[in-house]
């Protein structure tokens, strides 16, 4: 467990009434706890057990599966986009991906 002393140098400190001030350390909180999550590995529910995860059904998964895929195909187009400046993707929805179907010999 990661512990933080956090120090405030509030000029106008006695200005804020208590519930603004329970707000902001209720922020601070769930900030610092997301943190040490992050930093620590601990994204997932770490009172799941594997019988807990094998209940999901295989095809969520797979769709869980895909989103993630875009997202991540998202993300690196965006960060494409930004380093070089070029924007390929406006007409993307108007070419189609496909192929010629009278080439296509089966097999039985």
């Amino acid at each position: 467990m990661i512990q933080c002393n956090v120090a405030l140098h509030l000029q106008n400190g006695q200005n804020f009434s208590e519930e603004v001030v329970k707000n902001h350390m209720a922020l601070l909180v769930t900030a610092l706890e997301s943190y040490e999550g992050l930093i620590a590995g601990k994204i997932g529910n770490p009172m799941l057990t594997k019988e807990d995860y094998d209940q999901i059904d295989a095809e969520e998964l797979e769709l869980i599966d895909i989103k993630w895929a875009l997202a991540s195909v998202l993300r690196r187009a965006e960060k494409f986009k930004m380093i070089t400046g070029r924007n390929d993707f406006l007409d993307a929805y108007l070419s189609s991906l496909g192929f010629d179907k009278s080439k296509v010999t089966c097999f039985k």
